[in-house]
């Protein structure tokens, strides 16, 4: 299923597109702190502080998951091509620095795909009552995956080329 196909009914409801810049790649998670208050160090530990290339404007879409999922079968609701979706780790702090109404609310969490050394990872942020933005990182498995509630007002937000 692409995502400009993708129904409102089912794990996830599509929430709205929008434009991204275009990055020079420089920023990674580490280099960020402006942006994330606290940083998971599982970022450390699993070696994935790494640069990206640079990018073209590109855009992203914005999904609410609005039933118990693991995020696995939630980013194939959108599209069985996972690297598709998948961001830089430059483009994951421009959208939380320069668009970060798009950000879940209330300590509900946004995730995001990223690729580093050519696995799929996940970073999560989440926001907290003071504002600030915690940055969490997950392993994108089948084996034992995580379930999230849809009830909690958690997102998605994947890249969308047009």
């Amino acid at each position: 299923m692409t995502a400009t196909a993708m129904p409102t009914e089912g794990r996830i409801s599509r929430q709205g597109l929008f434009p991204i810049d275009r990055v020079d790649g420089a920023r990674t998670f580490a280099t960020a702190p402006d942006v994330f208050h606290h940083v998971d160090t599982n970022f450390r530990l699993w070696g994935l502080f790494t640069r990206s290339t640079a990018t073209m404007e590109t855009h992203g879409r914005v999904f609410q998951l609005n039933a118990r999922a693991a995020l696995r079968e939630a980013f194939k609701k959108v599209s069985e091509d996972l690297m598709s979706l998948a961001f830089t780790q430059s483009q994951i702090v421009w959208i939380c620095e320069n668009r970060s109404e798009l950000l879940a609310e209330n300590g509900a969490a946004t995730f995001f795909l990223f690729e580093s050394y050519g696995r799929l990872f996940v970073a999560y942020v989440t926001k907290v009552a003071d504002g600030t933005r915690w940055l969490h990182a997950a392993r994108l498995t089948t084996s034992e995956p995580e379930m999230w509630d849809g009830d909690k007002g958690h997102r998605i937000i994947t890249r969308c080329d047009l």
